[in-house]
């Protein structure tokens, strides 16, 4: 019985964070954007602070989620937008779970938010390659995308822990705050 209490909480913790997330990624789509194909990624907080907690199955599955339904509940459903999302999803988690195996204890949340950031770039240019304009000139863009990596995935990273040391989390244990 308990252990189907703790299942429980798990889900319904997983999909408020996926709730989360999608009010996020749906509120960002009206935010103006600096270049028309760039978002600051506000919706990857959830994601940061669901891999702290829950691990990395967790994140993939929760950034999973999030895509599918925020771009169905936009109109964008199965579109390259939703395609570029995905891909860059997928770099990212990985770029992340690669660089925290490898510099587990010298990489802080926003270092591992920059990593994302960059390899999320890296997703979204080579589905644009594959996708849309199959010409390697796509990829002349990466070095404005590194930067802008920087920005964005620090902000994220800032904010992922600010939000993170709220609700109380340290290492892999989160508790939210009695107060």
């Amino acid at each position: 019985m308990n252990r189907n209490i703790s299942k429980l909480r798990y889900i319904a913790m997983l999909s408020m964070f996926v709730a989360i997330g999608v009010v996020i990624w749906v509120f960002e789509e009206f935010i103006p954007r600096p270049l028309p194909w760039m978002k600051f990624g506000f919706a990857n907080i959830v994601t940061m602070i669901v891999l702290y907690r829950y691990g990395l199955k967790a994140a993939f599955s929760v950034g999973i989620i999030r895509i599918m339904l925020a771009s169905i509940l936009i109109g964008k459903f199965l579109s390259p937008p939703t395609y570029l999302s995905l891909g860059g999803f997928i770099m990212a988690l990985t770029g992340i779970a690669i660089t925290y195996l490898v510099f587990r204890r010298q990489v802080s949340m926003i270092g591992l938010s920059i990593t994302g950031a960059f390899f999320h770039n890296i997703g979204q240019l080579a589905m644009a390659y594959l996708i849309i304009v199959q010409k390697l000139e796509v990829f002349y863009l990466l070095p404005y995308f590194a930067l802008a990596s920087i920005v964005t995935g620090g902000i994220i990273g800032i904010i992922s822990t600010l939000i993170s040391k709220a609700l109380f989390i340290s290492g892999d244990t989160a508790v939210l705050s009695p107060e």
